[in-house]
């Protein structure tokens, strides 16, 4: 329980740093538009991931410690959690590491920065590939195993909580990384119009 507490307190850390890190570029990304506009959209999704993660995982403890949920709908939460967000994480994660890659090449100043994090991105989306090449069809075939079991038994108040959990969770982590974002691009600098341009 220590280390899952410990994971969860990193990956919150890793999500505000990286809503402070979109929020900081995000007007200038929007007036820049094209490739860099959607590597900007590719962090505010793993923004996203990283406190919808957390949040599900929060609430499916808690509702399982109370008895609300029973030990197969919490696994059946934390699944179907697994299950949407792994394809984004993969797309967003790739897209920002091949975008490292090109940051590090093309910059000469501050390199070892660059490289420090182009070598992070690679072995964070390795890593995810291999635990979803690994993992993601196990996690898919028993979602289908509790929803056949769920089925048999009639036990709909489970699955219509375990959706409720899951349904907050997504929304909950959309709004705060929608907040947070916005949060500190309030704070950024405006972007120069014509009639800020001094004549």
């Amino acid at each position: 329980m220590a280390v899952l507490m410990l994971v969860l307190v990193l990956n919150l850390g890793i999500s505000f740093w990286n809503a402070y890190a979109v929020g900081t570029t995000w007007v200038e990304a929007k007036h820049a538009g094209g490739y860099r506009r959607f590597i900007t959209w590719c962090g505010a999704i793993m923004t996203d991931i990283g406190f919808t993660w957390c949040i599900l995982v929060i609430l499916g403890l808690v509702a399982n410690q109370v008895g609300w949920l029973n030990d197969d709908s919490t696994n059946l939460l934390f699944n179907m959690g697994y299950v949407f967000i792994v394809p984004f994480l993969l797309f967003a994660g790739f897209a920002i590491t091949f975008d490292s890659w090109a940051r590090a090449y093309r910059t000469e100043q501050h390199r070892a920065a660059h490289l420090g994090v182009a070598g992070w991105n690679t072995f964070a989306s390795v890593y995810n590939t291999y635990n979803a090449v690994n993992t993601f069809g196990d996690a898919l075939g028993k979602i289908f195993d509790e929803l056949g079991k769920m089925s048999k038994n009639k036990d709909s108040a489970q699955l219509v909580l375990v959706l409720i959990i899951f349904i907050f969770s997504v929304g909950l982590g959309t709004l705060i990384t929608y907040w947070l974002i916005n949060h500190y691009a309030a704070r950024d600098e405006p972007m120069p119009t014509p009639e800020r341009i001094p004549a």
